[in-house]
């Protein structure tokens, strides 16, 4: 998995989105991306300083029903042919969430780490200027692997 401090892959979600940004990798079929992503689309709309990105290893069909089937809205961008994007990051496993900033990836993390998430909150709080708190957060598990 790309290290925290490296340069954001030279790929296209990479250069043509602003900083920061928020990337969530996910797979419809992976249970911890079921529970984890309804809930971090909460920063969507509450810090909106941060751009939040889901990157799908599905099919525009899969994505667009399963992002009805759990009421999330946001930008995504398709990464189901040749997953060029997640291999630029060098993914272990979805989900996984990465915050860009300044063309560098500053925080990365894979599975539902609820202290991560936490320390994740924290610097978009500090980003943002606003205390965001997320919906459903407490009914999550403290862990859950990706």
């Amino acid at each position: 998995m790309i290290e925290t401090g490296s340069p954001a892959p030279a790929v296209p979600i990479a250069s043509d989105l602003g900083s920061p940004t928020l990337l969530l990798f996910f797979k419809r079929s992976c249970m911890t991306c079921e529970i984890a992503m309804p809930v971090l689309q909460d920063w969507n709309g509450h810090a909106p300083e941060v751009q939040l990105v889901g990157v799908s290893q599905d099919s525009v069909a899969e994505t667009d029903e399963f992002f009805a089937a759990h009421d999330i809205e946001m930008d995504v961008v398709y990464d189901d042919g040749d997953f060029a994007v997640s291999e630029a990051f060098d993914l272990d496993g979805v989900p996984t969430f990465a915050l860009i900033e300044d063309g560098r990836v500053s925080w990365i993390s894979v599975g539902w780490h609820r202290e991560q998430i936490d320390e994740l909150g924290s610097r978009l709080t500090a980003i943002s200027g606003r205390d965001v708190e997320l919906e459903g957060i407490d009914a999550l598990p403290a862990f859950r692997p990706g």
